[in-house]
C-alpha cells in the first residue's frame, strides 16, 4: 500500500471535508482545493516535492480544461485529479478513508470522463449536425426534383 504524507493527523478526510464545506456556504469543495488543503503546512509550504508537483499539474489541467468542459467545475475537478494521481486500487476511492467504496460512494453505474471521451463526444455532436444539414439540403432536392416530374 502506498503511503502518502498529508497533514491533517488523526482527523478523518470526511470530518474535514464537512468542516470545509460548512465554511464554504455548504457548497461541495472539489478534489484540488481539498488536496491542497490536505498537503499543505501551516507555514503554506507543500508537504513533498510530489504534493507540490501533483497540485501544479491538476491546476494548470483544469484551468486548461475549464472552457472547453461540459462538466461542472467540481466535476472537472475531480476528473482531473483522477487523471493526475492514476488509478485507485480496486475497492478504493482515494481521499475517503478504508471503509468507503467505489460503489457506496458513485453508485453502481459510474464511468471517468477523459478528455479524450469529451473531445470525441464534440467531434461527434459536430458530425450530427452536419449530416442533419446534409439530410435537410437532399430533402429539398427530392422535394424540388419531384415538383418538376408532376407540373
Amino acid at each position: 500500500m502506498q503511503k502518502i504524507t498529508h497533514t491533517i493527523g488523526s482527523t478523518s478526510f470526511a470530518i474535514l471535508r464537512d468542516e470545509m464545506e460548512e465554511k464554504n456556504g455548504g457548497e461541495l469543495v472539489g478534489e484540488i482545493d481539498f488536496y491542497m488543503a490536505t498537503h499543505l503546512n501551516k507555514d503554506g509550504k507543500y508537504v513533498d516535492e510530489e504534493a507540490e508537483s501533483t497540485v501544479k499539474k491538476a491546476k494548470e489541467m483544469h484551468t486548461e480544461r475549464l472552457a472547453t468542459s461540459s462538466l461542472d467545475a467540481i466535476s472537472l475537478q475531480q476528473a482531473v485529479m483522477s487523471e493526475v494521481r492514476g488509478k485507485e486500487a480496486y475497492g478504493r476511492v482515494r481521499g475517503l478513508g478504508l471503509g468507503p467504496t467505489p460503489t457506496k460512494v458513485f453508485g453502481t453505474h459510474t464511468f471517468a470522463s477523459t478528455a479524450a471521451q469529451n473531445q470525441e463526444v464534440i467531434e461527434l455532436k459536430g458530425q450530427v449536425i452536419e449530416l442533419t444539414e446534409q439530410v435537410a439540403s437532399l430533402a429539398a432536392l427530392v422535394r424540388q426534383l419531384t415538383a418538376n416530374m408532376n407540373p
